[in-house]
């Protein structure tokens, strides 16, 4: 697999395997785990480090609000994915578009923060990857390949529409709430507890910080995969059961920028899983980005 650089503006490195490579990982059994952390983190990192609290980094805000412990958690992961056998997933960005950098910070700092806490002799993967998948319009072949599988959604409760969507004969979801990283210990046991030995694959919405914490924790799980597909799945499910104080705090910029570079027409794929037209809410593309 070739190496390419993370952005145009920066020599850090990173592997983006085409979809296949994760569809025939699944098509053998080969089960992996895929985490990321993309600009949210890093911009805590550089805070962190750096004691740079210019411009109100809410990153970093989140963690001293939500769990400290969790933020020093995730550098020890970090630090031991090598010998995981987990693939990590990083980016400075938001969504999969050169020159749009989200965040309080420059976009300098977070890549700053990636090269000083990846572990030099490890490469990791694009983290917008599975957004990147969608706008490629590849992303019906992975969905393929898992459906006839176990299907847990782990994360907001708008993902329990996906097993109707997409028409996965064998699906469950697990509800894991918003800004509840104090509750991630009891997360955990519940998935355990949750698990069966047949062939299952996790797809994580869960926020990448809490998902990092669960796919690393749960990497010891026989028969699953876990994958964090993060805001991804929004293509698919357009309308997220947000509570209106929950969206100004998390306001929905991303996901409609990012979905403005997927083509028209590509719900067809969808609907080949054997969702509806009436079902599938993938056309929503075509919303402007502003709604």
């Amino acid at each position: 697999m070739e190496k390419s650089r993370l952005s145009q503006l920066s020599d850090f490195e990173v592997y983006r395997p085409d979809i296949e490579f994760f569809v025939d990982k699944i098509n053998n059994l080969d089960y992996f785990g895929f985490c990321k952390l993309n600009e949210g983190f890093w911009e805590a990192v550089a805070v962190a480090y750096h004691r740079d609290f210019k411009g109100a980094a809410d990153s970093y805000a989140w963690f001293k609000n939500h769990g400290m412990d969790l933020f020093f958690d995730l550098l020890i992961i970090v630090n031991r994915i090598p010998a995981s056998g987990l693939l990590l997933g990083v980016s400075h960005i938001g969504p999969p578009v050169e020159g749009v950098y989200m965040g309080m910070l420059p976009y300098e700092r977070k890549l700053a923060a990636i090269k000083q806490v990846i572990p030099p002799d490890y490469t990791p993967l694009f983290g917008c990857l599975w957004k990147q998948y969608i706008v490629d319009r590849v992303m019906h072949r992975f969905l393929a390949a898992i459906r006839n599988l176990r299907v847990v959604t782990v994360g907001l409760p708008h993902l329990e529409q996906l097993g109707t969507v997409l028409n996965f004969p064998n699906f469950r979801h697990y509800s894991v709430g918003l800004y509840t990283a104090g509750r991630r210990h009891e997360y955990l046991a519940d998935l355990r507890k949750l698990h069966t030995s047949e062939p299952s694959v996790y797809l994580f919405q869960a926020g990448e910080c809490m998902s990092t914490w669960l796919i690393y924790n749960l990497r010891d799980l026989p028969n699953a995969f876990l994958i964090d597909l993060g805001r991804s799945l929004d293509y698919f499910l357009p309308g997220r059961q947000m509570k209106a104080d929950d969206l100004r705090q998390l306001p929905d910029f991303n996901g409609p920028l990012w979905m403005q570079l997927v083509p028209q027409g590509y719900c067809e794929k969808v609907h080949e899983l054997g969702a509806t037209a009436e079902k599938c809410a993938c056309p929503h593309q075509r919303e402007s980005p502003g709604r």
